[in-house]
């Protein structure tokens, strides 16, 4: 995994991705909630922040609107990309991840139209900034794909994710998912935590989250047509300076 310690700014603000504060629990002015669900929520928080830290999960940026975080692993297995190419055990990928606190809150009812532009807009600005970062920075020339792996139940919504991510390029991998089969209580666990994650940052659509029939599906984007969709205008940032700098382990 990638470990990329940022370069120190003093001119950017504190993020709310830094590990939770323990004071703010006994700040009601700040949120109305009782102190016991308050104390709840900044537990699942900080576990979450745990992990990304574990996971390697880093920010490539400190944009308010970013809507991705990316780490930076190998695959264990060959995947083969709908260019024809094979992904071989032991190829550097990229994995996004979604930026939770940055993700506007959905209504109980439904997203209305003004969201859902919303949202685009923002997802198509962070993968732009996602390939300025990946050509200003050398040491990711190794990385040879990109992946997400969202969850979603089967039917109507499966086909309306694959749908949504194959507008920015990405393709699901059937073949892959077919392979990797996790047990039925790595899926209970999974679904179980992705509720906690709605309840504490989207508390208004958790009712409507609780489920447990969600499954991951990879999809995936070779890093040369990633580049070739939002790298265009990133093409004059190619000697801008590290986004993250440090050095990086995989």
């Amino acid at each position: 995994m990638l470990w990329l310690p940022k370069r120190p700014d003093n001119n950017v603000h504190p993020q709310r991705t830094d590990f939770p504060a323990p004071l703010s629990l006994l700040c009601p002015e700040r949120c109305p909630m009782r102190l016991p669900e308050r104390g709840l929520r900044w537990s699942i928080r900080s576990i979450e922040c745990v992990l990304r830290r574990v996971r390697g999960i880093k920010e490539f940026g400190d944009r308010s609107d970013a809507v991705f975080r990316l780490a930076i692993g190998k695959v264990n297995r060959p995947v083969r990309l709908s260019e024809g190419n094979t992904l071989q055990p032991g190829d550097v990928v990229g994995e996004l991840h979604l930026w939770n606190e940055h993700l506007l809150l959905a209504r109980a009812r439904r997203p209305d139209l003004l969201w859902a532009v919303t949202i685009r807009r923002r997802m198509s600005e962070s993968l732009r900034h996602l390939a300025a970062y990946l050509l200003a920075d050398h040491r990711f020339d190794e990385v040879k794909a990109l992946r997400i792996q969202p969850a979603s139940v089967g039917g109507r919504r499966e086909a309306t994710v694959t749908r949504i991510l194959a507008r920015y390029g990405f393709e699901a991998n059937h073949q892959a998912d077919a392979k990797r089969q996790p047990s039925w209580l790595y899926r209970y666990g999974d679904n179980f935590w992705l509720w906690l994650m709605s309840w504490t940052f989207n508390p208004s659509r958790s009712r409507e989250d609780w489920r447990f029939d969600r499954r991951r599906n990879e999809f995936w984007i070779s890093r040369a047509r990633f580049i070739a969709l939002y790298g265009s205008s990133a093409a004059n940032e190619r000697s801008a300076s590290p986004i993250i700098n440090g050095p990086y382990k995989l």
